[in-house]
C-alpha cells in the first residue's frame, strides 16, 4: 500500500539516525556507571538529535 512510496535514506540521513543512537547509547552507558550528570545530558543530547532524525524516516511512507 505505502511501499511504492518509500525511498531508501541518503547518507545525511542515515548520519542523523546514527548519531542520535550513537549519542542515546553512550548516556545510557554513562548512567550504567554511575556518572549520572554526563549519561542524562547524553542520553537527553541523544534524543533530540532524533527528533529530526524519526522526521527524516517517516516522511518517506506519504
Amino acid at each position: 500500500m505505502f511501499l511504492k512510496n518509500l525511498r531508501s535514506l541518503s547518507f545525511g540521513e542515515w548520519l542523523v539516525c546514527g548519531i542520535g543512537m550513537f549519542f542515546i547509547g553512550l548516556g545510557m552507558g554513562y548512567i550504567d556507571v554511575g556518572v549520572m550528570d554526563y549519561g542524562i545530558g547524553f542520553f537527553i543530547f541523544g534524543l533530540i538529535l532524533e527528533i529530526p532524525a524519526f522526521y527524516l524516516v517517516f516522511k518517506h511512507k506519504y
